[in-house]
């Protein structure tokens, strides 16, 4: 596995993770650890979908786009649409 995979797939299982303890679906401390139905959602889903409740958990504490460009690793205008996207359709 080449070094920009594996450091994806480890930014994969951190972030799915961290959705899960903030969804409160498990206290695993692994993503190996997490039940088997929350990690075959996870694997059905893009990056950026699942980090976006965590976007917009830390956008509505304050945090700026460009922190959210690199705690996320995602582009900052990939968040500012996603963000803009997600406000409208409420």
């Amino acid at each position: 596995m080449g070094l920009m995979i594996k450091q994806n797939r480890e930014r994969f299982e951190v972030m799915a993770l961290r959705l899960a303890h903030y969804m409160e679906w498990s206290k695993a401390d692994t993503y190996e650890a997490l039940p088997p139905k929350y990690r075959q959602y996870f694997e059905s889903q893009k990056y950026a979908d699942i980090v976006m409740p965590l976007i917009n958990f830390d956008r509505f504490n304050g945090h700026s786009i460009r922190g959210l460009s690199n705690k996320y690793g995602i582009s900052k205008s990939e968040i500012f649409r996603r963000l803009n996207k997600s406000s409208s359709l409420q």
